[in-house]
């Protein structure tokens, strides 16, 4: 609104001494100090603007080039941050914007403190209701053009993305199945994934739907995922020699249960790698099934004179 007088952002804003849950510790023990400093950064960008900024891939490219932080970190640090409730991961994947209730609780006790004449909310990123705040009815004023030229301008892109994501399964009848490209791009679908954090979340969910005990899938950080895609076909190999392994150990008698996804997909596959894994000793334990158990012919004399304690 062109006539608009009074002011939206803040020109400062509260930051706790002592955050009340681990969040912030541990997405620094993941990501490294620095991550502190780029939420305090997208903060400060945030509260300029009141309690949202427009976060598509251009302002990402901006933040990082202005920070002089590599793209691919900051990627992290926001996927860290949406799983923890840092950030909001819902509206930003519908408007590619960045807010939260955390932000906004911070933000309405703010202009309630310095007594703001008129508050300016759009309904459809509000996660909390300002009235609770203490901020008297008569203040708000619902303005969905505050976002507006953000909503238009992802609803253009992601028509035009999809246009052209259709043109091209189209255009080619080998892609009915997921694929990789000679360029890299992995296909799901029909959505062509680009960047490198969505081909490891694309290669880790398919990879997750085949592994047999699904716990702990939200504390395996995008980094680790990024390396099970490095490793590709060789990850799978892994899995299937995982799963060889228990099978050959039920058909001995051991009732071994395979292990929680988190602990098999952060550091237990590593045992079943190409350069880890050794063929010939699972198939000396299968010729042999009572191999390196007591009643192994090796450790006969272990057992003599037992049948006589028996007796």
């Amino acid at each position: 609104m062109a006539g608009r007088k009074n002011r939206v952002g803040l020109d400062y804003f509260s930051l706790e001494c002592v955050f009340e849950k681990d969040d912030m510790e541990l997405i620094e023990a993941k990501c490294g100090l620095v991550a502190f400093a780029v939420i305090v950064k997208l903060w400060q960008k945030i509260y300029r603007n009141g309690y949202f900024i427009n976060f598509d891939n251009d302002n990402m490219m901006l933040f990082s080039r202005k920070i002089m932080h590599p793209l691919d970190e900051i990627d992290s640090i926001l996927s860290e941050c949406f799983m923890r409730g840092i950030f909001n991961q819902d509206i930003f994947l519908k408007y590619k914007v960045l807010t939260s209730e955390g932000v906004q609780k911070r933000y309405f006790e703010a202009c309630r403190i310095m007594k703001r004449k008129k508050i300016y909310i759009d309904p459809e990123l509000i996660l909390i209701n300002p009235e609770e705040m203490g901020i008297n009815a008569e203040l708000i004023v619902n303005d969905s053009e505050l976002i507006t030229q953000s909503k238009v301008k992802y609803s253009k892109e992601k028509k035009s993305k999809e246009k052209e994501e259709k043109t091209f399964v189209d255009s080619d009848e080998s892609t009915s199945q997921d694929s990789l490209f000679p360029n890299g791009e992995f296909f799901k679908g029909e959505h062509v994934v680009k960047t490198e954090t969505e081909k490891a979340e694309a290669f880790f969910e398919d990879v997750w739907k085949d592994y047999p005990k699904k716990t702990g899938k939200s504390e395996i950080s995008i980094t680790q995922k990024k390396i099970i895609f490095k490793l590709g076909d060789e990850f799978k190999r892994a899995m299937e020699r995982y799963s060889d392994f228990l099978k050959s150990e039920k058909e001995k008698g051991f009732n071994r249960q395979p292990v929680d996804g988190k602990k098999f997909f952060k550091k237990a596959y590593v045992d079943f790698l190409d350069q880890n894994y050794n063929e010939e000793d699972l198939q000396e334990d299968e010729d042999d099934p009572l191999a390196g158990t007591i009643y192994d012919p090796k450790f006969a004399y272990l057992r003599e004179g037992m049948e006589d304690v028996r007796k």
